[in-house]
Order: structure tokens, then sequence, then C-alpha cells
């Protein structure tokens, strides 16, 4: 009976626990997501991600991304939040098990629920941009960071693979071209 009693607890516990739990990592890897390309873009100047080209008029030909600068920045941020995520051997936080209630009275109640966080496979990024018409004849670049992080959920009990994708923004530029006459 008590075996019974504690498996058909852990059935309606641990999908209430993961869903926290998921909740929890998305904010944490969010906020070392933003700390790592904070870190990575601090000394970079924005207007070396453009190379423009113009024509013999001044008109612009073309927009294209510095490939060097623009690798070097996305191998910058993989690589630091591959080491901070790696460098978590502590459960980074606890979910209360009155969670598994869904009573706001009984949310502190009982023991802590430790939860670990560890990166599955590797980190992949890339660099998306968006251009938009800007007043007469300008164009407003922004440019972001697309990642996708897969992370391994562990309770005690149980553990599940997540998907996380965010898309951080790095810099917008305002290219002014010509006025019609």
């Amino acid at each position: 009976l008590a075996l019974f009693i504690i498996y058909q607890l852990n059935n309606i516990a641990n999908p209430i626990l993961l869903v926290q739990a998921k909740e929890d990592a998305y904010n944490f890897i969010t906020k070392t997501v933003n700390t790592s390309v904070s870190k990575s873009i601090e000394n970079l100047d924005i207007n070396s991600l453009f190379i423009i080209s113009y024509d013999q008029n001044g008109e612009i030909i073309s927009i294209d991304f510095d490939s060097i600068i623009v690798n070097r920045l996305l191998t910058d941020v993989a690589l630091d939040i591959e080491n901070n995520m790696s460098s978590i051997d502590e459960p980074i936080y606890d979910v209360p098990f009155g969670v598994v209630f869904k009573n706001s009275f009984l949310i502190d109640l009982g023991p802590n629920i430790p939860v670990k966080l560890k990166l599955v496979g590797s980190i992949v990024n890339n660099i998306d941009t968006k251009i938009t018409n800007y007043g007469i004849n300008n164009a407003l670049i922004e440019t972001t960071i697309n990642l996708e992080i897969n992370q391994l959920i562990m309770l005690p009990i149980t553990s599940k693979n997540v998907k996380i994708n965010l898309s951080i923004p790095i810099a917008m530029k305002l290219i002014q071209g010509l006025v019609p006459n």
C-alpha cells in the first residue's frame, strides 16, 4: 500500500514539478545568455558588423556582414554560455514540494526539491537580420542572435530534455539613402 501511494504521488507530482522546473530553467538560461551576449558585444563596434558598399554617386549598393567578426561573436557567445553551464555542479534552484498541490496556502510547505541543469549537446546559434523601410529612402537593420540550447532538467526522481530558443537583439543600424529629387 505504501509503494502504491508513493507511485501515485510520483505520477501526480512529476508533471507539475517539471512544468515549474522548465519555467525556472528558462529564466535561468535567459539570464545566462543575456549576460554572455552583453559581455561579448561590450567591446564590439556595432558598425564593424556591417560592410556597406557604395557606388560612385554615393548610393548604397549592398550591405553585408563582416563574416570574421560575426563568427567571432557567435563563437564567443557559445563558448561563454557553455562555460557557464558546464561549471554548474550544484542544483541551481529548489522547487518547494507544495507546488504540487496547486494551492497558494500550501505552496511553501514540504521539503524543497533540488533541480539541476545540464547542457546536452551543443549550442546552435546564428545571426538573423530584419530590414524595414524607415522614412523616405532609409532602412532600419535589426540584428539578432538566435540561440537553441538543449538542456537536461534533472529532478531527484525524473529528468527531461528541454529545448530553449532565444532571440537576443544585438544591433540596430539606420542606413540613410539618398533622397530622390
